[in-house]
């Protein structure tokens, strides 16, 4: 498969384990491939206690051993995970479990001690740019070096229009940074048709990496709510990338190949006809011939392959003339 599709938990759990669980059941049975959880141990060391959401963010967090049972989930369930490590303590959980990827969050782009957890962990890496200059782009592919796997366009505002995305960013990427796969994280609103569409665009832009929010139940006002889809639509974007998979994953020479399809297409043009009835023996010349539409799949649309031929046999008016009925 091109493509790499990863639904985004973040914090909708809310704390709640049992939900995250299900969620992930959920997930597995879309069939996409991965799963992304944001992994806060310590909360102190993330957010100031004068925070507004400090107490809120404090009780939604997990212990460690809640995070292996469910790291042990999405594994059974045949998940790869995506981890966005919060604080440094995750890291421990990248060490004991077979972590697909590690995700960079977008207001540690700048935290020394992050950016070294990354770089230490031995494992790729996704970061995200939007935001980002280009200089601090360059800045962490330089710091990454090969760790550095994929380069997410896209920014969480939610829910985002898809005018401030700028999804042409996508192409940008693609054209400039060769070493690294691209990738789109969409957050438009889970009732805005382009929840789904903003995807297929971003494929066909040359992003082949994809994060999605989803949710156990569309619109109930859970944390990142505003972008998060429900099942069905997961399983729906997965279907169309699926598709424009089988579209655009031909070689060059392919590409080059017409199907039968178009075979059939091709073979709707003008014959050359008979102008009259003319006899066996008879040898073509320019006015014996004319190109025509007609109901037979194979003729000859060139009247010059015929001039000078003599025919095999008799033929009617507006017949076509194939290279078997000449000598």
């Amino acid at each position: 498969m091109s493509y790499y599709l990863y639904a985004e938990t973040a914090f909708h759990h809310e704390g709640d384990e049992a939900y995250l669980g299900e969620l992930i059941r959920a997930v597995a049975g879309t069939g996409v491939q991965g799963i992304k959880f944001q992994v806060l141990l310590n909360v102190d060391e993330f957010v100031s206690s004068r925070h507004r959401a400090y107490e809120s963010i404090r009780q939604w967090v997990f212990s460690l051993e809640q995070w292996r049972r469910l790291f042990r989930l999405a594994l059974e369930q045949r998940l790869e995970i995506i981890m966005m490590p919060l604080d440094t303590a995750a890291f421990r959980l990248a060490e004991e479990f077979p972590v697909a990827r590690l995700d960079l969050h977008s207001v540690s782009f700048h935290d020394p001690a992050m950016l070294q957890g990354l770089n230490t962990a031995g494992k790729p890496i996704i970061l995200g740019v939007g935001g980002r200059t280009q200089a601090e782009v360059e800045d962490k592919v330089d710091y990454f070096h090969d760790k550095l796997l994929t380069l997410m366009a896209g920014f969480q505002a939610f829910p985002s229009d898809l005018r401030d995305v700028r999804l042409s960013r996508v192409a940008f990427l693609k054209e400039h940074y060769p070493a690294q796969t691209i990738g789109y994280a969409d957050h438009t609103s889970y009732d805005d048709p382009y929840t789904i569409t903003s995807l297929e665009y971003a494929f066909l832009l040359g992003a082949r990496v994809f994060e999605k929010h989803v949710t156990l139940d569309e619109g109930e006002k859970r944390v990142d709510y505003e972008a998060a889809v429900g099942i069905d639509k997961l399983a729906d974007i997965k279907g169309r990338l699926d598709y424009l998979e089988s579209l655009l994953s031909t070689s060059s020479e392919e590409a080059l190949t017409m199907s039968p399809a178009e075979i059939r297409y091709r073979e709707r043009q003008k014959f050359a006809v008979a102008r009259r009835a003319l006899a066996a023996g008879h040898v073509l010349g320019d006015g014996d011939l004319v190109l025509k539409i007609t109901d037979e799949a194979q003729g000859l649309a060139d009247c010059e392959q015929l001039i000078g031929r003599r025919l095999k046999r008799e033929v009617g008016r507006d017949e076509v003339i194939t290279g078997d009925v000449v000598k």
